[in-house]
């Protein structure tokens, strides 16, 4: 009877160390997405649209304050050149993680605040500088994180050099990130440095831990 007994002891014992880790592992939460990628960066296709708005219709009195106009007129380009673009499609025999990281155009660490993008070609498609940056000289890369009802959560970089053919690229800390802004609620823009509206933005959005 000992030798059941302590049986039947170690059995219950088994039973509850499994139960209780079963448990554990259904009520934990799911590992936040740390890094998010944008893979490209698009110009505005709507001139004057606004991001961060929360009235209806859409309005911005002012750039910064949890929203950013768009610009008044059309940009064009804001992707990777041709070369980098084929380089990119030749990827595809490798890991999926690996070809995320290394297709990503923008990509930030929300633990770390370290952003890093790179824009191409990304010129005025309207106006008398059509097909140049015109007299915009230098941008900024701009995350906003979409906190309805607001605020939002805003942070960026210094201004970076744009080049006459439309080149950028940056790569350091914008600030600490709270934990309020999330791989679902976050976006990425490219502004005029002068203006503060926005002119190009990422897209096609991924995330991992």
């Amino acid at each position: 009877m000992k030798i059941m007994d302590r049986y039947h002891a170690l059995v219950k014992v088994f039973v509850a160390v499994t139960a209780s880790a079963l448990l554990m592992s259904a009520t934990a939460s799911p590992v936040a997405a740390q890094i998010v990628r944008w893979r490209t960066v698009v110009a505005i296709v709507q001139p004057g649209n606004i991001v961060g708005s929360f009235t209806t219709p859409p309005s911005c009195p002012i750039n910064g304050a949890g929203c950013f106009n768009g610009g008044g007129i059309p940009w064009s380009g804001g992707g990777l050149p041709p070369h980098e673009e084929q380089q990119q499609l030749s990827n595809n025999s490798q890991g999926q993680g690996q070809r995320e990281a290394r297709d990503a155009q923008v990509t930030v660490n929300l633990a770390t605040g370290q952003l890093q993008f790179q824009v191409h070609g990304l010129v005025q498609a309207g106006g008398n500088s059509i097909g140049t940056p015109g007299t915009v000289t230098s941008v900024i890369g701009t995350i906003i994180c979409i906190v309805p009802p607001g605020p939002n959560v805003i942070f960026n970089t210094v201004p970076v050099a744009l080049s006459s053919s439309g080149d950028a690229q940056f790569s350091g800390p914008v600030g600490a990130i709270p934990t309020t802004c999330t791989s679902s609620n976050i976006a990425f823009l490219v502004r005029n440095s002068v203006t503060n509206n926005w002119i190009a933005n990422g897209s096609v959005r991924t995330s991992s831990p």
